[in-house]
């Protein structure tokens, strides 16, 4: 039995314990009674919950009204939950850590105040931080603990700043690994793979994807070009995905900036074709937002919660707002570099053609001098052939002349040192067939880009693999018509 001394916070009044005045500084006499009203009103005036716990029998002993503002229960609701109070209402991961808090209670000293967080649920499902402290209260005859005495704030607004500062916290950093992605780089497919793993990390959610439109079809379709996904979430990024009405019924909607955030898909008030869409690909909760190219919609950052509803937090949606503002710089960033990319390969292209024009324009005054300053037929050829061989950069450049016993012979010829020449060979005319005849006999050329597969080349395949010729162009050379009829000099 305890003594009635100020160090102790209950006396005894025939075996039964209640709590002394002496140790609120009361001086007097008051009856039983008295004390315990008095005791009683000090209590139901704490802002905190404050209670009496029996660690023997785990169960609550008293607690007062506090606890109905605080978690929405009555001190008779609490009571009655007796031995599964923990069970029912400390938060899963907390409830781990009780066994522990049973330890350092059983070895606290008396007087000993020891301080503990943790959450507990509230009647209206929410789930509210509280820091306990607590402290002996009574022992048994064998001098352990038998009863703790502590009270209970709520400090689920301190907890909430504190994870709006570390939400910052881990947003700034985000903001600057995104931003340095930006500037270090114009490759825009590492820059959104970055932002979705980083996303993914700063919200806790599922799935996070950039989709882009395919430009020309009106947004009713599109790809996930980069993703992020939790194990056991299957991912969606190789898919094209169709987006039926999306482009009457939505794109102005997202052009505009304006942002979804849908907290349960069977709830919010959607059209069931959308309940449908978004449940094929597993997702219950998701928030949509906007990526623009200067005024025109490019694609939607898609934050997705596949396992259970989310209630997305204003806090939340300014962090990716911002983010999106980045990948929205890089998005015009690439753009611009592809367009400056365009340009130049154009100008390159057209560079290049003015460059192969002047090439020609060289080669046919060479050509046309040589002939000008020579009639010999076979000097003319051979600048041709050296010339033509220059202008398109090819191995080898070869004329071939009909001769009148109904043979070929290779006339003239500018090859690279590295394939064997052909000059002056000559071939019977049965290598050539009528039809090839009659096809050059109009004056077209015949390009070839594997030798293996020409239908005017029966007969010279063993030819065309020792001067291993791969692919061709040939063209006839002819003489000014007899009779209206073509005459074929070459080729």
């Amino acid at each position: 039995m305890l003594q009635d001394h100020p160090h102790n916070l209950l006396a005894s009044d025939h075996g039964t314990k209640f709590i002394s005045p002496a140790v609120l500084g009361i001086k007097g006499e008051l009856t039983r009674q008295e004390s315990y009203n008095l005791i009683e009103q000090i209590a139901q005036a704490s802002p905190n919950i404050l209670y009496l716990y029996d660690l023997q029998t785990e169960c609550n002993v008293y607690v007062n009204h506090q606890i109905s503002t605080t978690l929405g229960y009555t001190p008779a609701e609490i009571q009655a939950m007796g031995a599964s109070l923990f069970k029912t209402l400390v938060h899963p991961d907390d409830l781990l850590l009780i066994p522990a808090q049973y330890a350092r209670i059983a070895a606290a000293e008396d007087g000993e105040i020891l301080e503990f967080e943790y959450r507990m649920k509230r009647a209206d499902g929410e789930w509210c931080w509280l820091l306990g402290r607590n402290s002996v209260f009574s022992r048994d005859l064998d001098g352990r603990v038998q009863q703790t005495i502590g009270t209970a704030q709520d400090i689920t607004a301190r907890k909430r700043a504190d994870q709006l500062i570390h939400h910052k916290s881990v947003q700034a950093v985000l903001l600057q690994e995104v931003t340095k992605k930006i500037r270090q780089s114009l490759d825009l497919p590492i820059i959104l793979e970055t932002a979705v793993q980083k996303i993914r990390e700063l919200m806790a959610v599922d799935r996070v994807g950039i989709f882009k439109f395919h430009s020309d079809l009106k947004f009713g379709e599109g790809k996930f070009i980069a993703e992020s996904v939790n194990a056991g979430i299957e991912p969606i990024s190789t898919a094209t995905i169709q987006i039926p009405c999306f482009g009457e019924r939505l794109a102005w909607y997202y052009q505009r900036g304006s942002i979804s955030a849908i907290n349960d898909i069977y709830t919010a008030k959607i059209p069931d074709r959308e309940v449908k869409f978004f449940a094929k690909y597993q997702v219950r909760a998701t928030l949509i937002m906007p990526l623009l190219d200067g005024s025109v919609l490019w694609g939607l950052i898609c934050i997705q919660e596949c396992g259970e509803p989310r209630l997305w937090q204003q806090d939340e949606i300014e962090s990716i707002k911002q983010i999106a503002e980045q990948i929205e710089i890089a998005i015009q960033q690439a753009t611009l570099h592809e367009k400056v990319q365009l340009e130049l390969e154009i100008r390159w292209q057209v560079e290049a053609k003015i460059a192969i024009q002047l090439l020609q324009q060289q080669a046919f005054a060479t050509i046309a001098q040589q002939i000008r300053k020579s009639l010999n037929i076979e000097e003319i050829l051979a600048t041709a052939t050296t010339q033509v061989k220059e202008l398109m950069g090819v191995d080898r450049v070869t004329a071939i002349k009909f001769l009148a016993d109904g043979k070929l012979q290779a006339v003239a010829e500018s090859v690279s040192p590295e394939y064997p020449s052909r000059l002056g060979i000559i071939w019977n005319y049965d290598r050539f067939s009528p039809a090839a005849f009659e096809f050059y006999l109009h004056g077209k050329p015949h390009t070839v880009f594997d030798v293996r597969h020409d239908p005017l080349c029966n007969g010279w395949q063993a030819e065309l693999e020792i001067a291993k010729v791969q692919s061709k162009i040939v063209a006839p050379i002819l003489l000014p018509a007899v009779n209206s009829e073509p005459q074929l000099w070459g080729l």
